[in-house]
């Protein structure tokens, strides 16, 4: 699986709204935008009884169980897009998890989108930090 996901990074040089490139930041993975439109999508919820699961499993389940892996480009189309994300999306903080950025620091970061003052916002936050149920990943309906 990361093999695959190394090789499309290779082969391409994405183009994003945000490019943390530009901030000394590496792009360590990412897949190309999938989503195509915002009306089929649904909210994906990854925690099965625990309080919050650590970024590595939830990146694992995004990939391997959920069929929830979108990364920034998704974002972006979205952010492009909000005035068509459903209104109840907003009680959450949607998480993308196939586009991994490396700081100058050395942690790992994935981009989520954010509902505040009034519209949605895109932020990074680490992989080493704990997601909670507030967190939710994305898929189109099954």
């Amino acid at each position: 699986m990361m093999d695959r996901l190394r090789k499309l990074l290779r082969g391409s040089n994405p183009v994003f709204v945000r490019d943390m490139r530009k901030e000394g930041w590496k792009l360590l993975e990412h897949v190309p935008r999938r989503i195509q439109s915002v009306a089929n999508l649904e909210l994906v919820p990854f925690l099965k009884g625990e309080s919050y699961m650590n970024g590595p499993e939830l990146v694992r389940q995004a990939r391997e169980e959920l069929d929830a892996n979108y990364g920034q480009e998704d974002a972006e189309f979205l952010l492009q897009h909000q005035e068509e994300i459903q209104e109840g999306f907003r009680n959450f903080i949607l998480v993308f998890t196939a586009t991994i950025w490396g700081d100058p620091y050395g942690f790992r970061n994935v981009a989520y989108l954010d509902w505040s003052r009034g519209r949605w916002d895109l932020d990074f936050r680490w992989l080493d930090e704990a997601f909670y149920s507030s967190f939710r990943l994305l898929r189109l309906h099954k």
